[in-house]
């Protein structure tokens, strides 16, 4: 019943909407992906953004959690694929031979 239902968490800290969530396998994180052209990660235990990685220039639309956790994949309407190292922060590769926006 959704009366019955209650909000728990509200995450704040985007400029613009959020085209993809994704709950990450082991750790209580979730990773959300923006118009804003960031990833935000997120810790589920009190709401806090613990990561905002930047290097999209154009919104991102898709976001895959790798490796146990610690990778994340990215795709976003600049043509670019991006992978993410989330214990550094880093981009560790970009593939970028897609000649439009890349959806999933």
């Amino acid at each position: 019943q959704a009366s019955s239902l209650k909000t728990e968490l509200t995450l704040k800290g985007h400029r613009r909407g959020v085209w993809d969530v994704a709950f990450a396998p082991l750790e209580k994180l979730l990773a959300s992906a923006s118009t804003d052209t960031t990833i935000k990660i997120w810790s589920l235990v009190d709401g806090t953004c613990q990561k905002t990685l930047e290097g999209h220039i154009a919104s991102v639309l898709k976001i895959s959690w790798l490796c146990q956790g610690l990778e994340l994949v990215s795709t976003g309407a600049d043509g670019l694929v991006k992978l993410w190292n989330l214990k550094k922060s880093v981009c560790i590769n970009t593939f970028d031979k897609h000649e439009g926006k890349v959806w999933t």
